[in-house]
């Protein structure tokens, strides 16, 4: 099957917007040089989510155990570190599973970030940076051959 739609130019001005799954520290500058492998931004990635339900922990309702936590919303915690601590004759202490931060904490619910790692975007390719893309990455601009099109392999052939 032939494809619908190519282009082929043997030289042209292309420009590419590089950008972070997340929001991050752009490190490139306006105008700036820039090779395949310079590292144009940077974020911080959790790998990981951990939901703690105190609430159903110590079997309380939601509105009591949002009273009993001791962390809050941005915290960084260490493993093992009191997420919150039961009153009466014998308290009961829900702790940390893992070293994380906060991500959100009420309804009787403590959501934590875990594993935390650095995320870098790199150019892809040699240009000139154009445009910041604010917490995000940068368009580069470059001039070479562009050859662009689409690939079917027929796999989507209907059954009979």
């Amino acid at each position: 099957m032939l494809a619908p739609v190519n282009h082929i130019l043997p030289l042209t001005t292309i420009e590419r917007e590089r950008a972070l799954p997340v929001a991050g520290n752009v490190v490139a500058k306006l105008n700036q040089k820039v090779s395949p492998t310079d590292v144009i931004a940077e974020a911080t990635w959790a790998r990981e989510h951990v939901l703690i339900d105190v609430a159903r922990a110590l079997s309380i309702s939601s509105n009591a155990a949002d009273r009993l936590l001791r962390v809050k919303e941005g915290d960084k915690v260490a493993e093992g570190s009191e997420i919150a601590i039961s009153k009466g004759i014998i308290p009961h202490t829900i702790r940390a599973p893992r070293s994380g931060r906060v991500v959100a904490a009420g309804g009787g619910q403590v959501l934590m970030e875990t594993g935390e790692t650095t995320v870098e975007l790199k150019a892809g390719l040699p240009g000139t940076v154009v445009q910041i893309v604010p917490y995000r990455g940068a368009v580069i601009r470059t001039v070479g051959a562009l050859v662009q099109g689409t690939w079917v392999t027929g796999a989507l052939k209907p059954a009979y």
